[in-house]
């Protein structure tokens, strides 16, 4: 489900036009640049049963965009919810329609060069389970 996570976030047209591929797991590296997603697992939401992992599995991922322009994020912003709200399958991988649990707008951190980097967090939840 990672990678296509990512490959979701990046074919949407909507989001491809603000971060093009600036997607990634786990941190914002330097290379990543502004406007960009970073994702975070927030909690794994494996389901078992008595036989085992049930294979539809419901995580809570954590997605931070980034960007230095805020109209430009609020923008991205709108354009992530408009594609988690969605069912999609990508790459053999389905997701169901996605839940926005949580919303977090940090204050702008002032960046080196005396630049502002504004950032919205949200948790989504969604199930999604393997096609093959």
């Amino acid at each position: 489900m990672d990678l296509e996570l990512v490959k979701r976030l990046v074919d949407a047209a909507s989001i491809a036009a603000i971060v093009d591929q600036a997607v990634s797991w786990h941190e914002r590296p330097a290379t990543l640049g502004f406007p960009s997603i970073v994702l975070t697992i927030a909690a794994p939401g494996r389901e078992y049963t008595h036989g085992g992992a049930d294979g539809l599995d419901e995580p809570r991922v954590q997605l931070d965009m980034f960007g230095l322009d805020a109209v430009e994020l609020i923008t991205l912003k709108r354009a992530v919810i408009a594609e988690m709200e969605l069912p999609r399958d990508v790459d053999g991988i389905r997701f169901h329609e996605g839940f926005l649990e949580t919303e977090f707008t940090p204050p702008a951190e002032i960046l080196p060069d005396g630049r502002r980097a504004y950032r919205v967090t949200h948790e989504w939840s969604f199930f999604w389970e393997n096609l093959s």
